[in-house]
């Protein structure tokens, strides 16, 4: 008969080894772990509200308005008078949208000049006047023939400055008060 090789022996319970154990610090490496990930989210949080918060400090509708008019008055010569009409109008229209909420961008002359009368925020009746000579103006320098336009734009141009400063100026002051010496119905109280 054959004879059978030897089987190897058996393990004993005490040859069994337990894994290796990591070391037992390991709550360190996931405390490392959770406060790298919590940095970054820090880190997008700050940079995105950075971000947001230097736009909306930096956006002055005021100061667009006349940046864009300054701009154009240094370039004006090499500008044609309709696409200058169309900017001077444009800053208009959005100076007048952001404080005397109106639809300026998407009104008509006709109707911009009446939703200030009536509006909100009303414009007294000469700024109103210098409003619809400047955009009278520009509707003449849109569709004017190239020479007779040409003239017309750097007094365009400092005209709606004027106006827009005209404006700022006036909405800054606080309105005055009706002196002591004057009733409600502004006559002088009776001696």
């Amino acid at each position: 008969m054959e004879e059978l090789a030897p089987s190897p022996p058996t393990p004993d319970i005490d040859d069994i080894v337990a894994p290796l154990a990591p070391p037992g610090n390991e709550w360190l490496v996931y405390a490392l772990i959770a406060a790298a990930v919590l940095s970054a989210a820090l880190l997008v949080f700050a940079l995105t509200r950075r971000r947001k918060s230097s736009y909306e400090r930096e956006y002055d509708p005021h100061r667009s308005a006349m940046d864009q008019l300054h701009k154009l008055k240094e370039e004006y010569s090499r500008v044609p008078a309709n696409e200058c009409a169309l900017r001077v109008s444009h800053a208009l229209r959005e100076y007048l949208f952001a404080f005397h909420d109106t639809s300026a961008p998407y009104e008509t002359s006709g109707e911009l000049l009446k939703s200030l009368a009536e509006g909100g925020h009303p414009l007294p009746p000469e700024s109103l006047g210098n409003l619809r000579t400047l955009l009278d103006d520009c509707d003449l320098m849109q569709f004017a023939r190239a020479g007779d336009a040409d003239s017309r734009r750097l007094s365009t141009i400092e005209t709606a400055i004027a106006f827009i400063r005209d404006d700022r100026t006036r909405r800054s002051t606080p309105p005055q008060e009706p002196s002591n010496q004057e009733t409600a119905h502004g006559n002088p109280p009776a001696a």
